[in-house]
């Protein structure tokens, strides 16, 4: 299952289409493409929302199969690995 992870001002929204705007791409369960778009990502107050972004999207695509609301050695991994792939991608986007 594939989600799409917009986040505005406003909060997080899920979309089922591909969208033309900046994203950041993480892989876990599913896949989830944060967008930042609105923000400045030369300022450190938007690269920290930016990051925050990564981290709710990575708790949405790294479920526990067993119990949702536990964070199991598996869910571990996954949201480990999804936001250290996503901070990289961000931080790539910043160096350019």
């Amino acid at each position: 299952m594939t989600r799409f992870i917009l986040a505005a001002a406003a909060g997080v929204m899920l979309a089922t289409a591909a969208s033309a705007t900046p994203t950041i791409r993480l892989e876990g369960a599913s896949t989830a493409y944060v967008s930042y778009r609105d923000l400045d990502l030369r300022s450190n107050q938007d690269q920290s929302r930016l990051a925050h972004r990564i981290r709710v999207a990575a708790d949405m695509i790294c479920p526990d199969s067993n119990n949702l609301m536990t964070f199991s050695d598996s869910r571990g991994q996954c949201y480990r690995a999804a936001v250290a792939s996503g901070l990289d991608q961000m931080n790539a986007v910043i160096a350019r």
